[in-house]
C-alpha cells in the first residue's frame, strides 16, 4: 500500500534566500520521484496558485508540466548530477501555458538525504508568444500572397457569374418566383465578389476601409439565417428576434456578415457534443447614456446580441478570450483570432463588444455599432431593372486576354444599347473598355497605341487596378463589378470627354 509523504513547508530552508525572494527568477525544488518540495513566490505568481502551499506535494509530471515525457530529463539530473539547460511548458492553475527557461541541478539537502532537483527559471512566455505570432504572421502572409496571385482569375469568374445572372434575371423578370431564385443566387455571388475584393485589398495593403457602406443590420442577419441554420445543424435550434425599422450602420457588409457568422459558430462550439441546445440572435436599437458603456460615446446604437445555453466561460477567462491566439477550444478547433477580430471590427466602427457568461449556463456576446441615420439609396444594384441603368449608343472595343470575360462584358454592354466590335479593330472611334490584366501582356502595346490617339477614342474604362501614363485619364471600375458600376463607368467615360 502506498503511503502519502508528509507535506514539507515552502520556506527558505529548501531554496536559497536570494532565489526565494526574487521577483525575476522562478524556482522549484522537486524530489527524485517528482513531488514538489518547495517553490518561490514568483513561480506561485506565474502559475496562478492562491499560495505556495497549494503547490506542495503536487506531482510535476502529472500536474505541472504539459508533456509528462519531459520528466525524464529532470529525473536524469537527480541520478547523474549533471546540470541541464531546459525550456519547459508548465500548466498554470487555469490551464493556460507558461513557458519557463532555465537550469536544472541536483541538490543534496544534507548528508544521507535523498537527492532533489532544483530548477531556476526565467519567464519565457512573452518571447514564446512572439515566436508563435511570427509564425502565424508568416502563414497569413503566405496565404495573402497566394490570394493575391489567384485573385485575377477568381475575380473574372465572379464577374462572369454575376453578369450572366443579371442578364438571366432580366429575361425572367416577369416570372416572379424564378426571378427571386435568380436574385438570391446573384446576391450570393455578389457577396462572394465583395469578399474577394476585400481579401485582395488586404493582400495588397490597400485601404482597409474599402467596402464600407451604409448597411442594414437586420437585413444582413435575415439573409444569413438560412446559412446559419445549416452551420448549426439539427441538434441546435436557432432563434432570432429582429427589430424593424432600425437605423443603418456604416460598416463593411462582408465584415459584418463574418462577425455574425463567427459569433454563431462560437456559440455552437460552446454547446457540448451530443447535447441539444439553443443559439439566439437579436438585433435592436439601444440608446447609450454618457456613462452607459465604457469606450463608446453617448448616442444611438444598433445592438447585435448572440447568445447560447452552452458550457459558459469561467470568470477568470472572460477577458482573455479577446486576446489574440487565446482559445478556449484547444489548438485543434480554434486559432484564438475570432473574438479579437470581432472587437477590432466593433471598435473601428466606433462601437464596442461585451461578454456575459456563467459556467454551465451559457454565454452572451453583444456588439454595439453606432447608428447611421443618413438615408441613402440602395446601392446593391442587384434588383434594379436594366432599363433604370445608364445606357448609350457609342461603339465600344473590349480588350482583355480572357475570352469568357470579354464575351460577358460585351453582352452586358449590348444589353445597355452599346455597339461592340472586335478588339482588333483599332480604326473605329470607340469607347475603350480594358481589363487591367491585359496591360501586363503583349496586348499592352496595342492598347497604348490606341489610347494615345486622343482624337480617335472618346474615353477609356479600366476594369481592375493598374497604373498608366496615358494622356487620357481612365474611368476605373473595381473588379469584380456589378452591372450598375460598369454601366455608370462607361456612361461617364462617354459623356465626360
Amino acid at each position: 500500500m502506498r503511503v502519502a509523504a508528509p507535506a514539507i513547508s515552502a520556506g527558505a530552508e529548501v531554496l536559497p534566500k536570494s532565489v526565494d525572494g526574487s521577483s525575476l527568477l522562478a524556482a522549484i525544488l522537486v524530489s527524485s520521484q517528482g513531488r514538489v518540495l518547495g517553490v518561490n513566490k514568483e513561480l506561485e505568481r506565474l502559475l496562478g496558485y492562491p499560495s505556495r502551499e497549494a503547490l506542495l506535494n503536487r506531482n510535476v509530471p502529472d500536474d505541472l508540466i504539459r508533456q509528462a515525457s519531459e520528466w525524464a530529463r529532470w529525473a536524469q539530473v537527480a541520478t547523474d548530477g549533471q546540470a541541464k539547460d531546459i525550456e519547459t511548458e508548465f500548466v498554470a492553475a487555469d490551464g493556460h501555458s507558461v513557458y519557463l527557461r532555465g537550469k536544472l541541478e541536483r541538490v543534496m539537502p544534507h548528508k544521507g538525504a535523498a537527492a532533489t532537483v532544483r530548477g531556476v527559471f526565467v519567464d519565457d512566455t512573452p518571447l514564446h508568444r512572439l515566436r508563435e505570432l511570427s509564425l502565424e504572421t508568416a502563414r497569413v502572409e503566405a496565404a495573402l500572397r497566394l490570394a493575391a496571385g489567384v485573385s485575377h482569375d477568381f475575380n473574372n469568374l465572379l464577374t462572369i457569374l454575376v453578369g450572366n445572372l443579371y442578364l438571366v434575371s432580366e429575361q425572367v423578370r416577369t416570372d416572379a418566383a424564378l426571378h427571386e431564385k435568380v436574385r438570391k443566387a446573384r446576391d450570393a455571388a455578389k457577396r462572394g465578389a465583395e469578399l474577394a475584393r476585400q481579401l485582395l485589398n488586404v493582400a495588397r495593403g490597400s485601404d482597409a476601409d474599402v467596402g464600407i457602406a451604409v448597411v442594414n443590420a437586420e437585413k444582413v442577419v435575415e439573409s444569413l439565417s438560412p446559412l446559419l441554420k445549416a452551420v448549426l445543424g439539427a441538434r441546435i435550434n436557432l432563434k432570432t428576434a429582429i427589430g424593424s425599422n432600425l437605423p443603418s450602420v456604416l460598416v463593411s457588409r462582408v465584415q459584418l456578415e463574418s462577425v455574425v457568422t463567427n459569433l454563431v459558430i462560437n456559440a455552437r462550439d460552446a454547446i457540448p457534443e451530443g447535447r441539444t441546445g439553443n443559439v439566439t440572435i437579436a438585433v435592436g436599437k439601444r440608446e447609450v447614456s454618457a456613462d452607459g458603456v465604457a469606450g463608446v460615446k453617448a448616442g444611438s446604437y444598433v445592438e447585435i446580441v448572440v447568445g447560447d445555453d452552452g458550457s459558459g466561460i469561467p470568470p477568470e477567462l472572460s477577458e482573455r478570450v479577446f486576446e489574440p491566439f487565446f482559445s478556449t477550444k484547444g489548438k485543434t478547433k480554434g486559432n484564438g483570432l475570432g473574438l479579437p477580430m470581432v472587437r477590432w471590427f466593433a471598435e473601428k466602427a466606433g462601437g464596442a463588444v461585451s461578454l456575459k457568461s456563467r459556467p454551465g449556463e451559457g454565454t452572451t456576446l453583444t456588439v454595439l455599432l453606432p447608428a447611421h441615420h443618413t438615408e441613402t439609396a440602395d446601392t446593391s444594384g442587384l434588383t434594379m431593372p436594366l432599363s433604370s441603368l445608364p445606357s448609350g449608343t457609342e461603339t465600344v472595343i473590349v480588350l482583355t486576354n480572357d475570352d469568357e470575360f470579354r464575351v460577358t462584358v460585351e453582352q452586358i454592354l449590348s444589353a445597355l444599347g452599346y455597339r461592340t466590335v472586335s478588339g482588333d479593330d483599332d480604326a473605329v472611334r470607340a469607347l475603350l473598355v480594358v481589363d487591367a490584366q491585359a496591360l501586363r501582356t503583349e496586348a499592352a502595346k496595342r492598347i497604348n497605341a490606341l489610347v494615345c490617339r486622343r482624337g480617335r477614342v472618346l474615353g477609356v474604362v479600366v476594369i481592375g487596378e493598374c497604373h498608366t501614363d496615358w494622356p487620357i485619364v481612365p474611368v476605373r471600375v473595381p473588379k469584380p463589378f456589378t452591372l450598375p458600376e460598369l454601366a455608370k463607368a462607361v456612361h461617364t467615360a462617354a459623356e465626360g470627354v
